[in-house]
């Protein structure tokens, strides 16, 4: 009867370790960190969106994100507004005009 007794106690031992192995706790384990940026959308009035400028192309200073559309690239140029580049020849891509709006919020 003792022989029962003792073996029960080290089989809930050997379960208890497995639950508490399963659970994910593990004193040497720092978590993680992990960093992300938020993306905050800019809001502006209706009428203001329609003041819309075109320019000449000029060069690049600070790229954002760049979109496909068909055989048109979009570069998004932070705070200045957005470069369309005809991409019907790969090869070689065609600056066009520079939209920006006249009044950056």
């Amino acid at each position: 009867m003792t022989t029962e007794r003792g073996t029960g106690r080290i089989f809930s031992f050997v379960v208890l370790g497995l639950l508490l192995s399963s659970c994910g706790f593990d004193p040497f384990c720092r978590p993680e960190r992990y960093s992300y940026r938020e993306t905050v959308p800019i809001y502006i009035d209706p009428g203001d969106a329609r003041k819309v400028e075109s320019s000449t192309p000029r060069a690049l200073r600070n790229p954002g994100k760049v979109y496909l559309h068909h055989d048109l690239i979009l570069v998004n140029e932070l705070e200045k507004g957005v470069h369309v580049f005809d991409n019907s020849n790969p090869r070689a891509p065609v600056a066009g005009r520079v939209y920006r709006y006249s009044r950056q919020p």
